[in-house]
């Protein structure tokens, strides 16, 4: 399995990628306070190859690839729960 990793809010964050032959939506937190990763809100479609900034207290996910098509969408975090659409 491959995901995007960024540190976030002093948490770290991996966010789709692919597994196999399958891209993923999923979005998962680990905590390493309580050394536990727990599953958060998905993307909204499922991305590989994408990037991911943090800036001033949200986490922006950019671009990517589907099974057929680069994407060029951009989402923010809005919260710990939500990814929404820009």
């Amino acid at each position: 399995m491959n995901a995007y990793l960024i540190s976030f809010d002093r948490y770290a964050f991996a966010i789709g990628g692919q597994d196999g032959s399958e891209i993923l939506s999923t979005v998962e937190r680990y905590d390493p306070h309580s050394n536990a990763w727990i599953l958060v809100a998905p993307l909204a479609i499922p991305l590989r190859f994408m990037t991911s900034i943090s800036y001033r207290g949200k986490l922006y996910v950019f671009g990517g690839e589907t099974t057929d098509k680069i994407s060029n969408k951009a989402y923010r975090y809005k919260t710990q729960v939500e990814f929404v659409k820009k």
